[in-house]
């Protein structure tokens, strides 16, 4: 008889750092909206301005996004093509918003942004699909 003795496998390294208490999310992000309502408030008066510069932030780490995207083998998956759809059509509506914000209307805006919304929400029911064709389930006690 062969006796071989065996090794457990090694316990996985454990991290300093306590895992984040999940009850803390809602409060907190709750917290920080009324932080930035209340900060909004208070700048009121120059609140177009700094939302042209959010749309202007969010188009150019869109572009980035899309840029170094690119370079990558997005085309292999759905997920892959599913992002890369999801941040042309942001792209798009940021750009939209953007050209209303700092030219006004221009003849033709409301039908390209009405179908950028259209497009927008086929992207968000085509992550729908992916998910449930996926198999994803919920984890054990999983409540969201």
């Amino acid at each position: 008889m062969n006796d071989v003795t065996t090794t457990p496998p090694p316990a996985p390294e454990r991290s300093h750092r306590r895992p984040w208490p999940r009850w803390l999310t809602w409060p907190l992000t709750s917290a920080a909206y009324i932080a930035g309502f209340m900060a909004a408030s208070a700048v009121h008066a120059h609140l177009n301005d700094l939302t042209l510069l959010a749309y202007a932030v969010a188009e150019i780490g869109g572009a980035a996004f899309i840029v170094r995207y690119w370079r990558t083998d997005w085309r292999s998956h759905p997920w892959g093509r599913h992002v890369m759809a999801f941040m042309v059509c942001m792209e798009i509506l940021f750009t939209l918003a953007l050209s209303r914000r700092a030219f006004g209307d221009w003849p033709g805006l409301q039908e390209v942004l009405f179908l950028a919304s259209v497009t927008f929400a086929g992207i968000v029911w085509w992550r729908y699909r992916l998910l449930v064709l996926g198999g994803r389930r919920l984890r054990p006690g999983a409540d969201d």
